[in-house]
């Protein structure tokens, strides 16, 4: 029942987020600008950033490093599965690749587009540490401050580098849907790690405000067209 509900919403929720690429655009150039303005203050989740590079191209660009982001990859669809009330399965890792299986993946995939491609924009580490964000003490701040510069870092790349029209996920929702909605799921997914930093002026109430506005705008702009 949740998969049919969800599967209905695919285009026109991949239709609204092409309509709002533009304005989650100009959310993230406001945000990063005023970051680089006051850099002093976001100077720790700067160096998270840069130091992705080091620790993983010296550390983990190896077959362990390969391997957690497979299981990275499967645990998001994991995820995704669960919150839409499929039962799991079974979850491999390995390697050469890697699957999860839950009830109705036998033969033609019975679950949704969501489960699909959710690690193609969805972070899951970014989303473990904001939430340590919001448990700890401000004395973390600045340690934590690095570590959410450093998981968006891994994001970015990991997109980057497992997304290709030939992914058997891509494949199954179809490209058409993964070019309208990827690129601002992806955007909103790093806009939302943004406004999670610690110890900064800078909140997602008032995005989620400024992008709820310009999204009734546009819903009402396509509902007027299927009248």
């Amino acid at each position: 029942m949740v998969n049919s509900i969800i599967n209905i919403f695919k285009y026109p929720v991949a239709i609204l987020s092409f309509l709002l690429f533009l304005e989650l655009g100009t959310v993230f150039f406001k945000i990063t600008y005023s970051m680089i303005e006051d850099f002093v203050v976001y100077q720790n989740f700067f160096i998270g950033m840069g130091a992705y590079f080091i620790i993983w191209f010296v550390l983990f660009r190896n077959r362990i490093g390969r391997l957690l982001l497979i299981l990275e990859h499967e645990i998001t669809h994991t995820i995704f599965a669960l919150i839409s009330f499929n039962k799991i399965i079974e979850i491999r890792a390995h390697m050469v690749g890697g699957y999860m299986r839950y009830m109705g993946t036998e033969g033609r995939r019975q679950g949704n587009w969501l489960i699909d491609v959710s690690p193609y924009f969805f972070s899951t580490l970014g989303v473990a540490v904001i939430g340590i964000i919001h448990i700890s003490s401000p004395t973390y701040y600045p340690i934590l401050m690095g570590i959410l510069g450093y998981t968006l870092v891994h994001h970015v790349y990991n997109v980057i580098i497992s997304f290709h029209p030939r992914q058997s996920d891509i494949v199954e929702v179809g490209l058409p849907f993964s070019f309208l909605f990827l690129p601002s799921a992806n955007l909103a997914m790093i806009i939302i790690m943004l406004t999670q930093i610690p110890g900064d002026k800078i909140y997602l109430g008032t995005v989620i405000d400024y992008l709820y506005d310009s999204a009734t705008y546009y819903g009402d702009f396509l509902l007027s067209l299927l009248k």
